[in-house]
């Protein structure tokens, strides 16, 4: 039985992240017990957590760079899903920084890979809303049409009504009102 584990050590397993393949050994007891397709190399996971901290502690500018460098390898790998978070979480950095035109750019990037990847319909909901919210905050009121107009296609049953009365209730909570109209 040593034998055995000592060689399924030794095989090598890839990232679904970089893609670089590492030996079973130098992944986490937790990321062992994942599925294969979802484990990440401890270079990978690191980068992921540095980024959550440095978000959660306020460094947005470094919490946007280590955002970037998860959507990069996960594009390498070819996980679309991954790299959709990844820019989406990069977004909401760079919208906690001010940059809010350089995060509805983000989020596009996010949106296009939602829509092609198949990504649960959560997700594509969670990017549209956040694309509709930028691009209502930089004025540009066609844009933000177009994403009230593109959000019943990700919910079952919804109509243009109750997306149109989700993004005007949620704006005048905030006392956006004169930035939509």
């Amino acid at each position: 039985k040593q034998k055995q584990r000592r060689l399924a050590d030794e095989i090598d397993i890839p990232c679904t992240d970089c893609g670089h393949f590492f030996p079973l050994a130098a992944y986490s007891l937790s990321q062992r017990l994942k599925p294969a397709e979802t484990r990440r190399c401890p270079e990978c996971a690191n980068l992921q957590k540095e980024a959550v901290a440095l978000f959660q502690a306020g460094a947005y500018d470094d919490a946007s760079e280590k955002f970037y460098a998860v959507a990069e390898a996960a594009h390498a790998a070819g996980d679309a899903a991954q790299e959709c978070t990844a820019l989406q979480n990069m977004g909401t950095a760079l919208v906690m920084r001010g940059a809010l035109y350089d995060a509805s750019r983000c989020y596009e990037g996010a949106m296009m890979l939602a829509v092609t990847a198949g990504t649960p319909t959560g997700t594509k909901v969670e990017v549209c809303e956040s694309l509709l919210w930028c691009h209502s905050e930089l004025g540009n009121a066609e844009r933000a049409i177009e994403c009230v107009a593109s959000l019943p296609k990700f919910v079952d049953g919804a109509s243009d009504c109750r997306a149109s009365r989700h993004f005007f209730n949620s704006h005048l909570r905030l006392g956006n009102t004169r930035r939509i109209i």
